[in-house]
């Protein structure tokens, strides 16, 4: 048996795949994933928004009678929210082909494999760590995803404002504030997902001292 860290785990859930280990269902709050997916889907909103405008030659008073309408505003609720889902999917591939299959394959002890193990480990037998886990991924998602949101918003905004005159200056502050804000929210990505790394490692070391021999 696990000794008793704080917040251990419930009695067992369903088996994690491919690790032998069984996990805690009630690790992940649905309610903080889908205000997560919102976060990241009014991003998505807006750039979605401003290249439809582009594409139909509209001008941004086309959206008053969506914003003078509560119900309107409601309905377009469950829009962001799939935006999100779609983002955040793009989002995470991307980190996984530029940065983080390789952290963890070069600077993870044992691999990426090894991560894998450990990651399941550690969800299956602390309920106390698997909520820093989540709160740790929480926070990556919305830098990962804003990363990304940032810089197609900044493309969406000179398709938009392509042709029209005396945008110079909004262009170049919004390019100097968008870029400023995907670079801020990568390397925020960056340093908490190597935190994560070491925090994996070090709690399933803690986890496996306590583990039945």
């Amino acid at each position: 048996m696990v000794p008793a860290f704080p917040g251990a785990a419930r009695p067992p859930g369903a088996l994690l795949p491919d690790t032998g280990y069984e996990a805690d269902s009630t690790l992940m709050s649905t309610t903080n994933l889908f205000v997560e997916l919102i976060v990241i889907g009014l991003g998505a909103a807006i750039w979605a928004t401003l290249f439809t405008l582009a594409a139909l030659g509209l001008d941004h008073e086309a959206l008053n009678p969506i914003v003078e309408e509560p119900v309107l505003v409601t309905a377009v609720i469950p829009i962001v929210y799939l935006l999100g889902i779609v983002t955040d999917r793009l989002a995470d591939g991307l980190a996984q082909i530029l940065r983080m299959e390789k952290k963890r394959q070069t600077d993870y002890p044992g691999g990426s494999a090894q991560y894998h193990k450990d990651r399941a480990l550690v969800l299956a037998k602390s309920e106390a760590f698997g909520k820093l886990y989540e709160y740790s991924r929480s926070r990556q998602r919305i830098c990962r995803g804003w990363a990304l949101n940032s810089l197609v918003v900044l493309v969406a905004s000179y398709v938009y404002l392509w042709g029209t005159p005396d945008t110079g200056t909004i262009l170049l502050v919004l390019t100097v504030a968008l870029i400023a804000t995907s670079a801020g929210c990568w390397l925020s990505w960056e340093s908490m997902s190597n935190t994560e790394l070491k925090r994996i490692e070090d709690q399933a070391d803690t986890i496996r001292e306590h583990l039945p021999t």
